[in-house]
């Protein structure tokens, strides 16, 4: 049986269209908390009164109903106060956060803070939070049945990989969000990294790239790199967009799988982190983290600043990561 919590007017507010993701890791108030009325939360078990990220829960603004909201902030203010921020997409297809704070006065924080300067903003993420490497959806990867998109891969699958052959395929899982700022996906046109089609990935999923300066500077020929430390705006650039769905394989190891013809990894899951992977793959069963050897990289992995010193020295960017185009709603 379900329960419902209502929030104070003054602990929550909302940010919708280009405010969503505006900035590095914050999104921008759309009108200061108290403006907005009647949040209530439906949560699915009334015995479980706690959130985590990646917990889906209904919502409802006002009569506008969010029915397929996700937690992507659960921890805690500097006071101690929980920080809640969901994210949805409402009825028009448009992306939508709300940010809650129960038991804070967050109207009267955003009141304080904007007197001394420039508006207000919320994080829109736990700090220190997992982003995980995924694929969009239609993304196909090789099996031994042919290439099929990954929303058709169920357990059991037998998928190729570049040094082991085919593999069992043990998990997969996706997640629908809002596909802006550092969630927004990198797309990598047809040829760019040896695709044959155009290739969608989050951006932490690492590629394989392999040059002989990758052996000079880091003691092998193929490295696996970030996909967002190649961005050039040309032939791989970011795409901002209401809403993307992501999808997870993991394998019995980390693999380098083909995907669209390209090199790509398979969902790694180390052990260094496991309350981080506990919430952000709620739905993985604990029997299926890895333990010990299953935790290797397939490839040695560069860092985003690693990688792209590489990709400058390669030719595939020149200078700075060119930054995503923000997607500006009509209101």
């Amino acid at each position: 049986m379900s329960r419902t919590v209502y929030a104070l007017d003054t602990e929550f507010a909302v940010a919708s269209g280009g405010n969503v993701n505006d900035g590095t890791g914050t999104s921008s108030f759309d009108a200061p908390p108290g403006a907005t009325h009647g949040l209530a939360i439906d949560l699915p078990d009334r015995n479980r009164l706690g959130f985590g990220a990646g917990d889906r829960v209904r919502l409802t603004l006002g009569d506008v109903p969010f029915p397929d909201a996700t937690v992507i902030r659960a921890d805690r203010l500097s006071g101690g106060a929980p920080a809640l921020v969901f994210e949805a997409i409402d009825p028009q297809g448009d992306p939508a956060q709300v940010v809650w704070t129960p038991g804070f006065d967050l109207a009267g924080w955003y009141a304080a803070k904007a007197g001394d300067g420039p508006a207000p903003v919320f994080r829109s993420r736990d700090a220190g939070a997992l982003r995980p490497v995924c694929f969009a959806r239609g993304t196909r990867v090789e099996t031994t049945r042919g290439p099929i998109p990954v929303q058709y891969l169920r357990p059991g699958d037998r998928l190729l990989t570049v040094d082991n052959g085919p593999q069992t395929l043990l998990w997969c899982g996706y997640r629908r969000q809002v596909g802006l700022g550092a969630s927004a996906p990198v797309v990598v046109e047809p040829g760019a990294l040896g695709n044959v089609a155009r290739l969608v990935l989050s951006q932490d999923h690492r590629v394989m790239l392999r040059h002989p300066l990758a052996e000079l500077g880091f003691d092998s020929p193929e490295v696996l790199v970030p996909a967002g430390a190649l961005v050039n705006g040309r032939s791989i650039h970011i795409a901002a967009m209401r809403h993307v769905i992501y999808h997870h394989l993991l394998l019995d190891r980390h693999e380098v799988l083909l995907a669209q013809g390209a090199e790509a990894e398979s969902l790694h899951l180390g052990d260094d982190t496991p309350a981080v992977l506990a919430r952000t793959y709620r739905a993985l069963p604990d029997s299926l983290l890895p333990k010990g050897a299953a935790t290797a990289f397939a490839r040695p992995t560069l860092t985003f600043a690693e990688a792209r010193g590489l990709a400058v020295e390669i030719g595939i960017v020149a200078g700075p990561v060119p930054q995503p185009p923000r997607l500006l709603i009509a209101a």
